[in-house]
């Protein structure tokens, strides 16, 4: 069954509800209320913003360090907007729901006038998907590249501690040392080999079988997401 521009139309509304249904924002929803989600976002937001508060009284305060000033703006804007973004979108929840139901309107009267309406409808329907993926993957590379390079960094990490322990062993021609510097080599190796990793807050390991874990997350996501999208064109 082919889909006609009201139906696809309606299914791009579908898509961006179910989104910001994840953020407590699905405004589109007539019986709309905050709820648990809303407030979670606004509460880790804050959060946000505190650390940021408290990154610069350490910078500035405690370590004497006026970069960390420039360090910690380059964080603002991305938290400034989603703020702004969620009050505009819960303050304008009439209109909202107004406009969506207004271009629903337009495309379910004019579809049914004759062919050509159609096609253009269809046209701009088409185009209006396609540029919804752009966006999606706009945030979404930055997102997997963010997110990615703290392991790819974390397992560089490991792999250094242990060249240093095959170093210790291999390099230092211990054998051909006094008795005391042997001692002294063996405590280094004992150490090296009870390394310290990174992890992200004790929870897991900066490595490359986490990343690999992430990013099939986040790429089943993102394929659930795009066969969303797609599959009315297949239609």
């Amino acid at each position: 069954m082919v889909l006609g521009p009201s139906e696809r139309f309606r299914n791009i509304i579908g898509f961006l509800s179910t989104i910001s249904t994840m953020i407590g924002v699905n405004v589109m929803n007539p019986n709309y209320r905050i709820n648990i989600v809303t407030r979670f976002v606004m509460f880790a937001i804050c959060v946000f913003y505190i650390n940021l508060i408290y990154t610069i009284y350490v910078g500035i305060v405690i370590e004497d360090d006026w970069t960390i000033v420039l360090q910690v703006t380059a964080l603002l804007p991305s938290a400034l907007e989603g703020m702004t973004k969620l009050i505009s979108v819960l303050k304008h929840q009439e209109g909202w729901r107004y406009l969506g139901m207004a271009f629903e309107c337009v495309y379910v009267a004019y579809e049914q006038k004759n062919q050509c309406y159609r096609e253009c409808l269809m046209k701009h329907v088409i185009l209006t998907r396609k540029l919804l993926i752009c966006c999606i993957l706009i945030y979404f590379i930055p997102a997997l590249t963010v997110v990615t390079f703290p392991f790819v960094y974390g397992a560089i990490y490991n792999e250094r501690n242990n060249e240093v322990r095959d170093s210790i062993y291999n390099e230092c021609l211990w054998y051909e040392m006094s008795v005391i510097e042997q001692k002294i080599v063996l405590i280094m190796l004992m150490k090296s080999q009870n390394t310290i990793n990174l992890s992200v807050g004790r929870v897991m390991d900066l490595s490359m079988a986490t990343a690999l874990s992430v990013t099939k997350a986040i790429y089943s996501y993102a394929m659930v997401i795009y066969n969303f999208l797609q599959k009315d064109s297949i239609s």
